[in-house]
């Protein structure tokens, strides 16, 4: 179908032709998909954008400091496409798809800015585009893969794009919407090849555009939703299902933990009935579950809807750190005099399993908690140190233990695969002496250590 404007006629993209295909941010998002689209759209040419110079050098120098790809897969994607941070590069592409992070300010409320920056760089292009007479024929077909509250991609990034070149939507540009479902991870069995994609858009011929458009990429099959806002809707709530699930474990935790009851005992026994759904209580960061639930409260704060249930669960997981950090306190206080030293190893920094990431990681905030209440607080991951991630948020992180003596108290936050494969010689070498506490978070620790669980 085609639409005039002011005597023109707009079509969208051929995906059977030669275009080229911007992929704006390049994070654990970002990358992959840029150098999955290469791989599947032969003809076309694929441009990664990102706004950071650092993270475009390193590509070009075919270092991934998230370890997601390898450099065998960046060499292939050089064969016709590129990395950049130069704007104009973007002016003769056709499909523009945006994988920027959607993170919350320090009061919980949604920062839209990288989203609103992102279409403004894509506005710019787009006003090149028609300047120099390239693709002008061509309707520009705008993606969002970051994960929103219903409303944000037409109400406020269409908005903006509206006004920045002075059209409506489905004149000169149409947008679509497929939110990002992978789980960035360096043993991850799941790949972004074989996740169900959740596919939309703006009208019904952009609808098609970008399902075809993820057909074409992935193995697995997609699922096309009658509107944007259904996609927006259905993504936060994966993320808010699992983030009230991990609480409900979390408030149990604190319950068993005073009944003196092994809340992971508890949970192996339920899961022998047939409908019980087993998650594990712990320590939830990272830019997803942490954060989502915050983007669909603040939207319903404007439909006077105020959310009890997304609310609760989002501080009962925000304090946990808090909780771990007292509970810590108090049997250490209990112990003192037979431990004889108040140094802390936590070990995990990351804010999840084999991902090399410190977004928001609740490890770093309670070794923060353990300093003021005076503690010595050391933080290892060998993964975070692999990737040159050696401090945050002002505590330094180091790839294995630096007291050759042992320490007081030992915490495992992170069940990281290495963590996970210790015997139990790895963890009585950490303990200054057979008083020495051990704290686990994530159900890792040999149980023959007496390790106090959660």
């Amino acid at each position: 179908m085609e639409y005039s404007l002011k005597n023109k006629s707009f079509n969208l993209p051929n995906l059977d032709k030669d275009i080229n295909i911007a992929v704006i941010g390049l994070g654990y998002v970002g990358l992959p998909l840029a150098l999955l689209i290469d791989k599947r759209i032969s003809k076309s040419r694929i441009i990664g954008f990102d706004i950071q110079k650092e993270r475009i050098d390193q590509l070009n120098n075919k270092i991934d400091k998230t370890g997601l790809v390898k450099e065998k897969e960046i060499n292939n994607f050089f064969k016709k496409s590129f990395f950049t941070y130069y704007e104009n590069e973007l002016e003769k592409c056709s499909i523009f798809i945006v994988c920027v992070p959607t993170p919350v300010d320090e009061h919980k409320v949604p920062n839209l800015n990288p989203l609103k920056n992102a279409s403004e760089i894509i506005s710019k292009a787009i006003k090149r585009s028609e300047i120099k007479g390239i693709n002008q024929n061509i309707r520009k077909v705008i993606i969002y893969e970051s994960t929103v509250y219903p409303g944000v991609t037409e109400e406020i990034c269409g908005s903006l794009l509206e006004k920045k070149l002075n059209c409506k939507i489905g004149e000169k540009f149409s947008l679509g919407y497929s939110p990002e479902r992978v789980s960035p991870s360096l043993d991850n069995q799941i790949s972004l090849e074989s996740i169900v994609k959740l596919t939309s858009g703006s009208d019904e011929e952009t609808r098609k555009l970008v399902d075809k458009f993820y057909s074409l990429i992935l193995n697995s099959k997609t699922f096309s939703t009658s509107s944007i806002k259904i996609a927006e809707a259905a993504k936060v709530v994966e993320n808010i299902q699992r983030d009230i699930n991990i609480a409900l474990m979390n408030e149990l935790s604190l319950i068993f933990r005073n009944m003196e009851l092994d809340t992971y005992d508890v949970i192996e026994a339920a899961s022998t009935k047939w409908n019980f759904i087993p998650f594990n209580p712990g320590l939830v960061g990272g830019h997803c579950i942490g954060v989502d639930p915050y983007y669909l409260a603040y939207a319903a704060e404007k439909y006077n809807v105020h959310t009890e249930l997304i609310k609760s669960g989002r501080r009962i997981n925000d304090n946990m750190a808090g909780w771990i950090a007292r509970t810590v306190s108090k049997i250490f206080n209990a112990n003192s005099k037979s431990i004889s030293m108040n140094s802390v190893l936590i070990v995990g920094a990351c804010f999840k399993r084999d991902c090399p990431d410190l977004r928001n990681s609740q490890s770093i905030i309670l070794a923060k908690l353990l300093e003021k209440y005076g503690f010595e607080v050391e933080v290892i991951d060998y993964l975070a140190s692999a990737f040159d991630l050696t401090s945050h948020k002002g505590i330094c992180i180091n790839s294995k233990p630096q007291k050759p003596n042992g320490y007081g108290i030992i915490i495992c936050t992170v069940a990281h695969k290495k963590y996970t494969e210790w015997e139990e010689k790895d963890w009585v070498n950490l303990k200054v002496n057979e008083q020495s506490l051990i704290f686990d978070i994530e159900n890792v620790v040999p149980r023959n250590l007496n390790p106090i669980r959660f």
